[in-house]
């Protein structure tokens, strides 16, 4: 009977939200899921396109690649174009300010727009310093370059609740002028840190102060197709599972002073369904996973290694509004998936992610890759990877987590302990899959070994009958 009724309250407790059934030390934390309406990548954008044909000719002095140009007009439809939102309120508890802000793990800065500024209009909530009696203004202005634009304003100090974690004082800045423009958002919270002194980012400083959360880490979880969940403190129970978990060391370099989420990339490529079509580039970039960033951005040197290749797809090379970028005549189950070595493994991007369609004027249809090369040193690992990777984010073991519920989706590419410093670059390494250059290699080494098999076996034979000939004239000669 005692067991009974100790049971009827665990329930009630369960029911009632008195006991909550999480991780220790974890706070868990819903976040909402804006679409990225930037004017500059709208859902919907027209554009025209260059596409890039690569034939192979014979002319007299052997096969060659002829490049031929089409430009065509055409509308890019893109399936979803998300980022990360999360509540915050500040100034005191009698009269607080309400904001959604962006989460961007490439930047440090917290910023809100302030009222009375005319660049800020398009916000729906602006910070009024008069309404809160606790907010001061500094002596300090901030101005941030993001990718697609700058905010610029004035720092204030006051109390800043993250999604109900607690009032703490921070500093943040309150912006009177940004090209910044996302529907349903106010501002945007950096989630990097500062790398050389105590002037933490508001997330690192939630950390040191609030002593529920046991780890300095967090991590962002699609939950359902637009459903996410932020877990802040201790490591998710997914990451527990090895094989189907990756990491990679953070990278100790700085930009602008601020530690960002940064890993070695060692290759980026296409792979069919099958794995027996692939297409590798080597790399030795720094690549930012950025949850503020949708699109990928990748260096230009990587398109070149690829682009005589990608005819095995059906894919070229395009220009768009956006810069240089790969189309795709296949229909989508044809297309390859995408991938990146970072760390020990293969991370292997669905193509239903990576993908956008395109329709052109003259009525065919396509996909294009929603990644931009250019030069740059910089490669970005936009919100299309957060879809398909768990990603913890670790301040104190400096590493970066990626889990996937289907082990397929994560490939051992490296068996011994990495390391960033000692790696190279190229096709160095244990792989489940073979490189069409290393394969057309191995078969022309082949071939050339088999003739010269053959051609030494003639060479014999012709050498035994001569000798065969001559013994027989010795013969006649001694008989005669």
């Amino acid at each position: 009977m005692n067991n009974q009724i100790k049971l009827s309250l665990f329930i009630i407790l369960i029911l009632f939200g008195f006991i909550t059934p999480k991780e220790p030390g974890m706070i868990i934390l819903p976040l909402k899921v804006l679409n990225n309406s930037f004017e500059k990548y709208p859902i919907l954008r027209e554009t025209e396109i260059s596409i890039e044909h690569q034939v192979e000719v014979q002319t007299p002095f052997g096969p060659a690649v002829r490049k031929l140009k089409e430009v065509v007009s055409g509308t890019i439809q893109i399936l979803d174009s998300r980022l990360f939102a999360a509540p915050i309120t500040i100034g005191t508890n009698a009269q607080p300010q309400s904001f959604n802000v962006i989460l961007d793990t490439g930047s440090i800065n917290l910023w809100v727009a302030k009222i009375g500024s005319e660049d800020t209009h398009k916000m729906d909530n602006h910070f009024d310093p008069s309404l809160s009696p606790t907010a001061t203004r500094t002596s300090e202005t901030f101005t941030v370059q993001y990718g697609t634009g700058s905010t610029e304003g004035n720092y204030y100090s006051d109390k800043v609740n993250f999604i109900s974690t607690g009032n703490y004082e921070l500093k943040f800045g309150a912006a009177v002028k940004t090209d910044f423009n996302v529907k349903g958002a106010d501002g945007i919270m950096g989630l990097a840190r500062k790398y050389s002194s105590n002037d933490y980012s508001a997330i690192f400083t939630l950390f040191v102060k609030n002593d529920k959360v046991t780890t300095k880490s967090f991590s962002f979880k699609y939950i359902k197709d637009k459903e996410v969940e932020m877990y802040l403190g201790e490591e998710h129970s997914d990451f527990s599972n090895e094989n189907n978990t990756a990491q990679c060391q953070l990278l100790h370099k700085t930009t602008y002073d601020n530690l960002l989420w940064t890993c070695k990339l060692y290759k980026f490529g296409f792979l069919s369904d099958d794995k027996k079509k692939n297409v590798t580039s080597p790399c030795g970039y720094n690549l930012l996973f950025d949850t503020g960033s949708n699109i990928m951005i990748l260096p230009l040197e990587t398109l070149d290694n690829i682009s005589r290749n990608l005819t095995q797809f059906n894919c070229s090379v395009a220009t768009t509004v956006n810069g240089q970028q790969i189309f795709c005549t296949n229909v989508l189950k044809n297309l390859p998936n995408i991938y990146i070595e970072v760390g020990n493994h293969y991370l292997i991007l669905d193509k239903d992610k990576m993908f956008s369609l395109v329709k052109l004027e003259d009525g065919r249809t396509g996909y294009i890759l929603e990644a931009v090369f250019k030069d740059s040193n910089m490669p970005i690992m936009g919100q299309r990877f957060f879809q398909l990777f768990h990603t913890k984010f670790d301040f104190e073991a400096k590493v970066l987590k990626f889990y996937n519920e289907n082990q397929e989706k994560i490939i051992y590419s490296y068996e011994k302990p990495y390391d960033d410093e000692a790696r190279t670059f190229g096709y160095d390494t244990d792989i489940d899959f073979l490189n069409p250059e290393t394969m057309k290699i191995i078969a022309a080494v082949a071939i050339a070994l088999a003739l010269f098999v053959v051609l030494c076996c003639i060479f014999k034979c012709c050498k035994k009958i001569g000798k065969s000939s001559h013994s027989n004239k010795t013969i006649q000669a001694v008989g005669n």
